[in-house]
């Protein structure tokens, strides 16, 4: 019988600390309560969809900022608003991500830097990507394909 997770709590008094957080998942038409003690930088599955591959996953990534210096992307698009770096051995490139204070956008691209849980995002300009700076412990949402 498939579980479909519907709560998921961090401990706030842990991610203020360095101490590692607790995940709280509570399962729908059950009594279980799961208590994990995992890593920010690991990733708790959220559904995983009846019939198909496709998942949805929180993970905790700092976030960067790129504009366009003149290539194509790793897939072969042009950047745009929306086109996201990443490191495909964490998020699989054609994965939705959303990041929250940028919008929704598509795992597109890859980068010398992009290693681990980092992600770059797209900027239509220089000082926008500069504004955006280095936010660290973002929590996004991945759609893998």
């Amino acid at each position: 019988m498939k579980k479909k997770i519907i709560s998921i709590i961090f401990s706030s008094l842990l991610l203020a600390s360095n101490l590692t957080p607790i995940v709280t998942l509570i399962f729908p038409d059950s009594k279980d309560i799961v208590l994990l003690h995992e890593p920010l930088h690991r990733t708790v599955d959220l559904e995983q969809s009846r019939g198909s591959e496709t998942r949805q996953k929180i993970i905790i990534v700092q976030a960067t900022a790129y504009t366009y210096m003149g290539s194509k992307t790793i897939t072969g698009t042009e950047p745009k608003n929306g086109t996201i770096a990443v490191d495909p051995n964490v998020i699989p490139l054609g994965s939705k991500i959303y990041v929250p204070g940028y919008g929704w956008g598509i795992a597109e691209d890859t980068g010398k830097s992009i290693k681990g849980y980092i992600i770059d995002v797209y900027m239509d300009s220089r000082k926008s990507a500069i504004e955006w700076g280095r936010k660290k412990e973002v929590q996004i949402q991945v759609i893998e394909p």
